[in-house]
């Protein structure tokens, strides 16, 4: 939890940053046999570098989102249902979370204005 509210307070680098990282991952290191850590949350690629700094070089990080995505597209392949059209895509963008947390993030994130509807 302490993460999560960390990226949605845009601390995504720094000194506070890691020792909140460092802090929430300390169980996990103290077993010595973790090769890879699957990244569950939406927010935790944002901060995979601390992550993967604080676990070492020896861990393996994977992030759900992007397996999911390329899941999905797979699978939308094979159903003949992916979007083939080179146009601008026009991007929806759902949140659970505030707005003005992840408008600012996304902005950096993705380099471009977006659309966001809060989901309640």
């Amino acid at each position: 939890p302490e993460v999560v509210s960390m990226v949605e307070d845009d601390i995504l680098a720094g000194a506070e940053a890691y020792e909140i990282v460092r802090q929430s991952l300390q169980p996990l290191k103290k077993q010595n046999h973790i090769d890879t850590l699957i990244l569950g949350c939406t927010h935790y690629p944002l901060i995979s570098d601390i992550i993967q700094e604080v676990m070492g070089d020896y861990v393996s990080i994977i992030s759900s989102g992007e397996e999911t995505a390329r899941e999905v597209s797979t699978i939308l392949g094979y159903q003949k249902l992916l979007n083939s059209n080179n146009g601008n895509p026009k991007h929806q963008f759902y949140t659970t979370g505030r707005l003005n947390v992840f408008k600012d993030i996304a902005d950096v994130w993705l380099e471009e204005p977006i659309d966001i509807k809060q989901v309640l």
